[in-house]
């Protein structure tokens, strides 16, 4: 199998670019024809292209949010999901290109645009199951619309976050520079000072101790620092990070909470989502079960399924979850009896956006002045215990 970069003219006179994997030149030129087109240029990749189109990154959240939202628009105007992948990839970056060219490439020899998209990492399983719906539905731009609104709502909420966070890791980052450079340079200096000294206080001794393991063992502290920063990188490109940090999260009172609104949020919308394009209960449990990196969630989920299969109402296997609160329970109550759950569940996910949000600026409003008190604290705590270590030696003086 080769690659092909080819040019050529369409029924409606334009011009079109794109890749093709065929055996042959023949098999490529025979390719193009059946869909319509007029080729002007045909040549075969060289290695090194081949190599670069396969060395496709996994596409990140905000370039998964505009590739979206730009294809919803373009398949609500009528556009041919083809043509529409090569329009997008045109005016995207390097790599988003290729992602497009390689969707574009994948339909056109007949593949279903979800089958394409399970073979590029980015696209979680949620966002596969409903695009698979979706076609076959034939719904494909309402569902890419849903979609774009969900991963925008995720694009600002994580800037928000990372806004948030911005002003408490700037003053961590001095602190911990101030602490380093008294460690370093400062308490060294002073060290001499006390050689004289036949009893030192406590406190004394253990800044000479810190001071002394710091400079011994900071090497080594970077590094331990270094290994955990590529461990988490690790984790991120093998999609086991969020795994990691969702059972880290739960095991922590203070941020437990987050963790289910994060899990009622994704799968609330997931349902709605779902629902609204015509999938069976059942199968719309499952798939989002499947989408669910939380191992406890993901068991409460299916069994779930396996009730509400079994003739059990939605209200009661989903209580048995302890995702949904009171009044989220009693909203989908009343839309399984109304037949209007997709509504039902697109509201109850905007509550818990809305209370996500709120419960965010609540814990970074706290931190920022816990973070000002706890390195103030230390450094303050530092100078202190250095003015009485040279109080000290006047007393040891008398």
């Amino acid at each position: 199998m080769a690659r092909f970069h080819y040019q050529a003219v369409d029924r409606h006179g334009a011009v079109t670019k794109g890749e093709l994997d065929e055996r042959s030149f023949s098999d490529a030129k025979h390719s193009l024809k059946r869909q319509g087109l007029t080729v002007t240029l045909l040549q075969q990749a060289d290695k090194s292209s081949r190599d670069a189109s396969v060395a496709i990154k996994p596409l990140t959240l905000t370039e998964l949010e505009v590739m979206t939202s730009e294809l919803a628009l373009l398949l609500d105007s009528g556009v041919r999901i083809d043509k529409g992948l090569d329009i997008l990839a045109k005016g995207s970056g390097s790599n988003v290109a290729r992602v497009l060219g390689q969707l574009a490439a994948a339909v056109r020899k007949g593949a279903p645009l979800s089958t394409a998209m399970a073979d590029i990492k980015g696209f979680d399983s949620v966002y596969i199951s409903l695009v698979r719906m979706a076609e076959e539905s034939g719904n494909l731009a309402l569902v890419f619309s849903q979609l774009a609104k969900e991963l925008k709502f995720r694009c600002e909420l994580k800037a928000k976050i990372v806004q948030s966070l911005t002003y408490p890791l700037v003053i961590l980052f001095v602190c911990v520079a101030c602490i380093l450079f008294v460690f370093n340079f400062i308490v060294p200096r002073m060290s001499g000072l006390f050689e004289q000294a036949s009893e030192l206080p406590v406190y004394t001794e253990m800044l000479l101790a810190v001071s002394s393991w710091m400079q011994n063992y900071q090497l080594y502290l970077f590094a331990g620092i270094a290994l955990l920063v590529f461990w988490l990188i690790h984790l991120s490109s093998s999609g086991q990070l969020t795994k990691v940090l969702t059972k880290f999260l739960v095991d922590v009172p203070g941020l437990r909470q987050s963790v289910y609104l994060v899990s009622r949020i994704q799968v609330s919308s997931a349902l709605g989502m779902m629902l609204s394009s015509g999938v069976k209960l059942e199968l719309a449990l499952k798939m989002v079960a499947d989408g669910v990196a939380w191992p406890k969630l993901n068991k409460a989920l299916l069994a779930a399924r396996s009730k509400v299969t079994n003739g059990e109402s939605l209200t009661s296997s989903l209580q048995a979850t302890d995702l949904f609160g009171d009044l989220s329970l009693s909203l989908i109550e009343v839309g399984e009896e109304s037949g209007e759950l997709p509504k039902v569940f697109d509201e109850v996910a905007q509550r818990s956006r809305n209370e996500f949000e709120g419960w965010t600026a609540k814990l970074t409003s706290l931190l920022e002045p816990l973070m000002i008190l706890v390195m103030g604290g230390i450094v303050g705590g530092v100078v202190v215990v250095m003015l009485l270590s040279i109080t000290s030696l006047n007393d040891v003086a008398l």
